[in-house]
């Protein structure tokens, strides 16, 4: 769900000029949204080789349920303002097999969310011949390589590296 992750991830970057934050995925997956937030984070970390993160990008599915309400003898009226001609245009016309309009506000949220990740990892970010923009996942180590997270760290090993930044922090305020 896209809606609501741009302004989690931005309320994320903005605490870390308060506090460090530090994202974990521990035995699991950050994909798009969760990866939109890990990207947030001052620093990231996995803890297993298994363990994914990426997916940046997106995608949506509606169903069409006109058949099956008809066959069940159910007809939908559609009624809009005479003024209301673009109402639910894009939802209409990929009824109809014209996808442009929901493509093209996919095109602008992947827009924003690869804009912020870029932004978010800066100059980690080291992808050479690597697009991480087209929605693939990576495992730990290529993660790591093209800076996607900053490392690979168990639990504890995360909790003393905030206890660094943390320290590092009181340091530079006092």
């Amino acid at each position: 769900q896209a809606a609501g992750t741009a302004m989690f991830a931005n309320t994320i970057r903005n605490g870390i000029t308060q506090k460090p934050i530090v994202g974990i995925v521990q035995d699991g997956i950050s994909a798009s949204a969760a990866m939109w937030v890990l990207a947030a984070c001052q620093e990231s970390f996995v803890t297993e080789d298994t363990d994914e993160v990426g997916s940046i990008g997106a995608y949506t599915t509606f169903m069409d349920f006109r058949g099956y309400f008809e066959k069940e003898g159910i007809k939908i009226h559609e009624i809009y303002a005479p003024q209301s001609v673009d109402k639910n245009k894009d939802y209409r016309d990929a009824l109809e097999g014209n996808y442009d309009l929901v493509q093209e506000d996919l095109r602008f949220l992947v827009d924003d969310f690869t804009n912020d990740v870029k932004t978010f990892r800066g100059q980690r970010l080291k992808t050479g011949k690597e697009n991480p923009f087209t929605g693939k996942m990576y495992k730990a180590d290529e993660a790591v390589r093209i800076g996607l997270i900053d490392g690979k760290k168990s639990l504890e090993q995360v909790v003393k590296r905030m206890k660094t930044l943390i320290s590092l922090r009181q340091k530079t305020a006092a």
